[in-house]
Order: structure tokens, then sequence, then C-alpha cells
């Protein structure tokens, strides 16, 4: 029977082994093993303290329910958020074309970084790829993390001038 214990014993240390992956101790692990609902908080939170850290007057409305997350001014945000899959990408799930929005804020979370890009509802519009096999109501963006720009306030500024939804 000690024979058996310990082979129960190594056999647990390689399942733990096996199953560590890019997120254990990382430093936004937290993020990946949270609700989809804390998730999407968190993300709503930062964005929208970064916008208001850059003077831009950005308040949630309704928790997240509805058709848009965030008012800045005059702009109505789409949040998304998403956690990097195992081959470095993200995908941005629930994006509906017809529904009252202006640009989607897409907010990534790596194990370690945080990354960001911004979909006009033009590009929203293009989507193709569906949440549900023929389905129209809601689509899926995929990105790879080398196509995501870093997450900080100037990044952030700079694509809202980009993009024309802010000026300096």
């Amino acid at each position: 029977m000690k024979k058996l214990d310990k082979m129960i014993k190594d056999s647990m240390i390689t399942l733990s082994r096996s199953s560590q992956d890019k997120w254990t101790d990382a430093r936004f692990s937290e993020v990946k093993s949270s609700t989809m609902t804390a998730k999407g908080d968190f993300g709503e939170e930062l964005t929208t303290s970064v916008l208001n850290e850059l003077g831009l007057e950005a308040r949630r409305v309704n928790q997240g329910i509805g058709e848009f997350d965030i008012i800045m001014g005059e702009w109505l945000i789409e949040h998304k958020l998403a956690t990097e899959d195992s081959t470095g990408s993200f995908q941005f799930n629930g994006i509906k074309k017809n529904v009252t929005y202006d640009i989607v804020f897409c907010l990534g979370v790596s194990p370690n970084d945080i990354s960001f890009t911004i979909l006009t509802k033009e590009d929203a519009m293009d989507l193709g790829v569906s949440m549900t096999k023929g389905g129209t109501d809601s689509f899926k963006y995929s990105v790879p993390l080398s196509k995501m720009i870093s997450y900080n306030e100037e990044n952030v500024l700079d694509e809202l001038v980009k993009l024309g939804i802010v000026t300096t």
C-alpha cells in the first residue's frame, strides 16, 4: 500500500507541473480566474479611470448592461475584455453590430501586461465571425498580442487622437 501511495504522490507532482501554465503566479492571474462579470467590471473601471485621468470625463453606465458601457463626452463606448489564450491571442466576444455605440474598446489582459486596441463602429460592422453558427447578432474579434497596443495613458490618448475621437 505504501508503494501505491508513493506512486499516487509522484503522479500528482507530475500532474501539478504539467497543469501550470503561463498564468501560474502571474501578475494578473486573478483576472484570468475571475468570473465574466468581475472581469468586465475590472476592465470598465480601469478604462474609465484612465480616461478620467486624461481629463476626458468618462463614466460607466448600467454596470455593463446594455448597448454600451462607458460614456465619454458625446462618445458611447462598448467595452470588451479578453485574457490572452495559449497561442498569444485575444478573442473579444459578443460584439454586436446593430446596437448604439461609437467605438469598441478592447482591453487585453496577458499574464503580466495589459494591452488594448480600439475598433470603430465601421470596424465592428466588418467583423465576419459569428458567435454562433449562422448567427447574425453577436460577433467575435480575434487579434494576436503583436497587433495590440501597450496599455498606458499616453498610448490610449494617442490612439483616441489618431481615430479622431479627441483632439489635443
